[in-house]
């Protein structure tokens, strides 16, 4: 079975309840690696099970515990369905440890507290674990999960556009894909990041948040594949809100770009707009400090230091 990353994990926290048999348990967090040298802190990626109407997280075949059973009805849906397309749901799972209190041998083991620890998932609410719709059908590419940055949602979204995606739990996330367009400014042009879901234009990225993006939207064009990104999607009937979470072109890796058949700086001088987009966004791309189109459009010309726009600008004579 292919495994699957819920979504929506980031800052949620459910405490999971301790198996009736902890020797497992215990032995498994004897000898898991963990993240600090007192081992008071481990991560898992844990897969999710549903036995009978209980719902349990696993990992290697030792299970690290159980959705408490007053929440486990409002995940067994979701986690049914994937299993039913033949997919692991996988999430992570946090584990605290006291000391190294996991045998009965050491100072900090506690009769009343036999295990030393507890665990929790990083698990969001149940419509939130996974997209209210599919990914483009065309060829895409899924930009890696990283800031969140807000969409500004224009007055050109067809009204009530997003009620699907509001109007039962108030919000949900949703495949997102994203695209470019020159907009003309006085003296100059800039590119500006539109956000659709279903081909339905939501909204724009704000000239700053779109600099971000640019470069890697123009060089998965260039591949001939849609950039796609977690968009969440949160409001009524009243007003809505959407960011998307990516990560910024200047903290992709070499290794993620040579993965996903993009061949990184070097390929951006050729992909029109995208290279005046990289100097903005990356200082590490090599450059002379001098005077510049202005990338904002405020003014003709601003001066570039060899690491970041300053506020040194020059106008034209006409």
């Amino acid at each position: 079975m292919e495994t699957v990353s819920l979504w929506g994990q980031s800052g949620s926290h459910l405490p999971l309840e301790r198996p009736a048999d902890i020797s497992a348990l215990r032995a498994f967090l004897r000898t898991a690696p963990t993240s600090a040298a007192d081992r008071s802190d481990a991560s898992f990626e844990a897969e999710l099970h549903i036995v009978g109407n209980r719902i349990c997280a696993r990992v290697e075949g030792v299970t690290l515990g159980w959705i408490p059973d007053n929440l486990a009805p409002g995940y067994r849906p979701v986690l049914q369905r994937l299993l039913d397309q033949g997919l692991r749901p996988t999430v992570t799972a946090r584990w605290n440890l006291y000391g190294d209190a996991l045998t009965e041998s050491d100072a900090y083991y506690d009769r009343d507290d036999p295990l030393g620890s507890n665990g929790a998932l990083a698990l969001g609410l149940p419509h939130l674990i996974t997209p209210a719709n599919q990914p483009p059908s065309a060829a895409h590419l899924a930009l890696p999960v990283g800031h969140r940055l807000k969409v500004a949602v224009g007055a050109t979204a067809p009204e009530g556009v997003w009620r699907p995606w509001v109007q039962r739990h108030g919000g949900a996330w949703v495949h997102a894909t994203l695209h470019t367009r020159t907009e003309q400014l006085a003296r100059t042009t800039r590119d500006i990041v539109e956000v659709r879901v279903d081909s339905v234009l939501i909204g724009t990225l704000t000239p700053a948040s779109s600099k971000r993006l640019v470069p890697l939207i123009g060089l998965i064009a260039a591949t001939g594949r849609l950039t796609v990104a977690r968009g969440l999607i949160q409001g009524n009937s009243l007003a809505v809100e959407m960011v998307i979470a990516v990560v910024k072109a200047a903290e992709v890796s070499e290794r993620w770009l040579a993965a996903n058949g993009l061949t990184g700086r070097a390929a951006t001088a050729s992909v029109p707009g995208v290279a005046e987009a990289q100097a903005t966004a990356s200082p590490s791309v090599v450059r002379e400090p001098g005077f510049y189109p202005d990338p904002d459009g405020v003014a003709d010309q601003r001066f570039w230091d060899g690491h970041e726009w300053t506020s040194r600008i020059r106008m034209n004579p006409h």
